[in-house]
């Protein structure tokens, strides 16, 4: 409950008497918020492209700032990334959550795979969101850096039970895992977006071929899979292709889903620009894949993949997962289709900690994402007051 403004600014003698009871009660509520909240601990790793956008929104709407240790960017100018990273969680509040610059490099030192053409070589992140000037700047920066690995390498050592989501490729996350493999004792829970797509093959079976986030740091997908003991959920591109109509989420199939970010777009500034970032992405998927176009343009800035946004889901409401599997998983890395990805075998496995999501229960994932887009307002306001009420309202009482 909110004391009310005139308590605040109340200016007379006896006002003055009691502020530091007002004060200490106030203090004390904000500690008990974070201590209430804080019981979960989070590393986000993030490559900001306008999927990530929406999760990230939808995290912010679930879970408070005390509860995020940090969030890294990665791939390709992981240093833009960053600063684009630093302004959404600003945001929604999260300005005191550290944001740290990973390993990234310019478009040509990734491996070329034709599927990942588009997104690899989509270089117009932060256009009219970022000032001209600034994107300058940023572009002088380092596309690369090893911060990212030493903060979560310190993270880890100063905290138990801590849960990644991986949002990005694993590359800085696997770099610790190799450099401190007595700091996996430490994590309690991989959710993790990445996977495959099935394409026909030789036979009439179909083949399993990686998709983006895989592609682009193949070597540590390959590795992080490997550490069978570490408890995974992994949300696979091929899934979520076949769960939701075109593997999208737009006016067509979840209008009330993008209804309601219509209605957030001039009161959350991170929705505004997640439409903006939206348009600029899909605008660079049709020059490159102009067999798309009829495809994306009818929903151009409005549509998204949901793959990203149901990690985040599936950690508020693990109900929206309606079957998964415990499963080892192996990619081939001496098997490359250049046009699509590397194959993967998938088996069952009793023994191993990742489960697989087989199946997702697309209603509550619906009534999951309306709930925390509805709350996201609320929480912003929140995340606010908790960051900087204590200071301001001690400055207005004294």
């Amino acid at each position: 409950m909110r004391p009310s403004h005139k308590v605040y600014t109340h200016s007379c003698v006896c006002g003055r008497t009691f502020a530091p009871l007002i004060a200490a009660v106030l203090i004390l509520g904000f500690s008990a918020t974070s201590a209430h909240a804080g019981n979960r601990k989070f590393i986000l790793f993030t490559d900001m492209e306008p999927d990530d956008r929406v999760a990230l929104n939808l995290f912010a709407g679930a879970h408070p700032p005390e509860e995020v240790l940090l969030v890294g960017t990665t791939v390709k100018h992981s240093g833009r990334k960053k600063v684009l990273a630093q302004r959404l969680l600003e945001q929604v509040g999260y300005k005191g959550v550290p944001v740290i610059q990973g390993q990234g490099g310019h478009p040509e030192v990734y491996l070329e795979i034709a599927s990942s053409k588009a997104a690899r070589t989509y270089a117009q992140e932060g256009e009219n969101i970022l000032s001209p000037r600034e994107l300058q700047e940023i572009e002088k920066r380092p596309y690369s850096s090893g911060d990212l690995e030493s903060a979560v390498i310190r993270a880890l050592e100063k905290n138990q039970d801590v849960e990644i989501v991986m949002l990005a490729p694993p590359t800085d996350l696997v770099a610790v895992i190799e450099k401190r493999p007595d700091l996996i004792r430490k994590i309690k829970h991989i959710h993790i977006m990445g996977g495959w797509i099935e394409v026909p093959g030789a036979t009439a079976l179909p083949v399993r071929r990686t998709t983006y986030n895989w592609n682009m740091d193949p070597g540590a997908a390959a590795k992080l899979l490997q550490h069978e003991e570490i408890p995974m959920t992994l949300y696979s591109s091929h899934v979520f292709k076949t769960s939701f109509s075109g593997g999208s989420i737009n006016d067509k199939n979840y209008p009330k889903i993008i209804d309601g970010f219509r209605e957030l777009q001039t009161e959350l500034p991170s929705i505004g620009e997640l439409k903006t970032a939206t348009l600029s992405w899909d605008r660079h998927i049709m020059e490159n894949i102009p067999v798309l176009k009829p495809v994306i343009e009818p929903f151009a800035g409005s549509q998204f993949t949901p793959t990203d946004p149901s990690v985040v889901l599936g950690i508020e409401n693990p109900k929206i997962i309606e079957k998964s599997s415990r499963v080892s998983i192996r990619m081939d890395l001496g098997d490359l289709d250049p046009a699509r990805g590397y194959s993967v075998n998938v088996v069952a496995s009793e023994t191993s900690n990742i489960h697989l999501v087989d199946k997702v229960d697309t209603v509550e994932f619906e009534s999951t994402f309306l709930k925390l887009l509805k709350r996201l307002p609320e929480q912003v306001r929140m995340n606010q007051v908790n960051q900087h009420g204590c200071q301001r309202l001690m400055n207005e009482i004294f």
